[in-house]
């Protein structure tokens, strides 16, 4: 079950006529609880509503001709006689009492919802009775304290309205019987507890608990100007997964900014106000994405997603033996590891590190799952990094289907509350292999076997998370993890499909450009400008 607080709203009156109007997304709309007897709200058992009083335009009701558009639908269905009128007087009362203005936001309101058939396959809820309804609204508002309160001051008003078999609206004014003002706090968790102990109850689909795991979503605004401006995806999202390969490939802080401007975004930093020349934050900007002042649109890191705050990174690149960096002063650039020539040995032990880093990191991962969970979560934490440079390294800025898991897994990598693990040397074993991936910058045509090597020990590695996750009773958290590693597995399994078809075929090695196995493995991708071959690293200038 899903709890969702509205905005506050400054009109019972309108939100009454909305929710009793019938649309297609308002089937069947009736009244299922309230703060008296029906009967007293002016709600009695009919087949046609009836209104007295104005109209939301201010017409009365004699004067016009039936009911507001749907009402007829919405009451001869639920077979309720409805006096909208009488129900929005006696919501207004207290609010008038009290001495409350549209501007002071009087009206509260919020969704409970249950899971519905979405076609996916996953088992929806039951339909739960309005008498079942009844009992989560009525909770959901005792543990807000706006009736049944502890403190024994007075109830608000308010009503609840059900759509159809899976959701009802619950309207309050925030206004006491005495004439006081009503106010929540942290109203968002306590209503999650309701939901969480209402699935328990009534046996219904458990979902993961609220634990800021999540990043967060690009807005309406964001989402339309990236409609306008045809691009691919709004700029939050771009930035986000910029920065998290940026500090995947990183040792410290300043190879994270270098990498950042390497990667063509522009970077503010913010300084303390207190201690002169202390970074205490920073901000991106994609330069090629622009406002309609034709300015860059920054975004901090902490907006982005929980663990990319400038403390969260001081932490990533904290030592498990101790020693951490401390910078009061704008990071130094570090020299790129990716600027230095990889020969074929280097390589082959680039592949081994990064498949015992793998494999130690899911040892101790299924180690504590169960009896330390704390001991395995910078390695679930560091795995989200191994997983962004994998796919970068194999499928570029383009991305494909191991990006797609890389970005399934990053919620089952974060702690709750975004809090940072105690770094571990499986954790760092992780981060310095996926260094250096990123840092090989691209998959070579011979190392499709080790590609798939890697890709069924991070499948391994995703599973050992999940039970992690499972152990931690955070089902959001193990989903996500699940996802990850079906489509690894998936990727495993159609690439190593792909190279033995290509292996019984037998073809002789072509003389022209090798692209007979680019399909198997897929270096293209939105970089710089260079004069090399497309999918591969520009040769450095022959001296003359």
């Amino acid at each position: 079950m899903i709890a969702k607080v509205c905005e506050r709203g400054q009109d019972v009156a309108g939100l009454i006529y909305y929710l009793f109007r019938a649309s297609p997304t308002h089937e069947n709309p009736r009244f299922v609880a309230g703060f008296d007897e029906p009967d007293r709200l002016g709600v009695v058992a009919a087949t046609t509503p009836v209104l007295h009083g104005p109209t939301p335009s201010g017409d009365s009701a004699s004067s016009v001709s039936g009911e507001p558009e749907g009402l007829d639908d919405a009451a001869s269905a639920g077979e309720q006689r409805l006096d909208l009128a009488e129900v929005i007087r006696q919501l207004q009362q207290p609010v008038k009492a009290a001495g409350m203005r549209p501007s002071d936001m009087p009206v509260y309101h919020v969704v409970l919802a249950t899971k519905q058939d979405t076609g996916d396959g996953e088992v929806p809820d039951r339909v739960l009775t309005d008498a079942e309804y009844r009992k989560v609204a009525e909770d959901a508002l005792t543990s807000v304290g706006l009736i049944n309160d502890a403190k024994g001051r007075s109830d608000v008003r308010w009503v609840a309205v059900r759509h159809d078999d899976h959701h009802v609206h619950v309207v309050v004014t925030m206004a006491r019987e005495d004439g006081t003002r009503a106010y929540v706090g942290n109203d968002f968790w306590k209503l999650g507890k309701v939901a969480r102990d209402a699935e328990k109850r009534l046996g219904l689909v458990r979902t993961g608990q609220r634990d800021s795991t999540a990043v967060k979503r690009p807005t309406r605004a964001e989402n339309e100007l990236a409609q306008r401006e045809g691009w691919s995806e709004p700029t939050r999202v771009k930035l986000r997964r910029e920065v998290q390969v940026a500090a995947a490939g990183a040792a410290d802080l300043g190879g994270f900014f270098e990498q950042l401007q390497s990667a063509g975004l522009m970077v503010k930093h913010r300084y303390s106000t207190t201690n002169i020349g202390q970074v205490t934050g920073y901000s991106v900007a994609d330069p090629t994405r622009l406002d309609k002042d034709q300015q860059p649109i920054y975004f901090s890191g902490g907006s982005l997603a929980a663990d990319l705050t400038l403390p969260k990174l001081r932490h990533r690149f904290v030592d498990p033996r101790g020693t951490t960096e401390d910078s009061t002063t704008p990071p130094a650039a570090t020299p790129r590891a990716a600027h230095q020539r990889r020969t074929p040995v280097d390589r082959e032990q680039l592949w081994q590190q990064s498949l015992s880093a793998a494999r130690s990191a899911a040892e101790e991962i299924r180690e504590f799952a169960s009896t330390d969970p704390t001991r395995a979560a910078d390695a679930a934490w560091a795995a989200a990094d191994f997983l962004r440079a994998t796919s970068r390294m194999v499928e570029g800025r383009r991305g494909g289907a191991l990006s797609e898991a890389a970005e399934h897994y990053d919620r089952a990598a974060r702690e709750a509350w975004a809090r940072p693990p105690a770094p571990t040397c499986a954790g760092q074993g992780l981060r310095q292999a996926a260094s250096l991936m990123l840092a090989a910058q691209l998959l070579r045509g011979n190392e499709t076997k080790q590609l798939l090597l890697l890709l069924a020990q991070l499948a391994v590695l995703t599973d050992a998370v999940v039970r992690l996750r499972e152990e931690q009773d955070r089902r959001t958290q193990a989903s996500a993890a699940r996802r990850a590693a079906e489509q690894l597995r998936d990727e495993h399994r159609s690439r190593a499909e792909a190279l033995q078809r290509l292996q019984v075929g037998g073809p002789a090695r072509s003389t022209g450009p090798r692209r007979s196995r680019d399909w198997l493995v897929d270096n293209s991708e939105e970089r710089a400008p260079s004069t090399g071959t497309p999918g591969r690293p520009a040769s450095p200038p022959r001296s003359r």
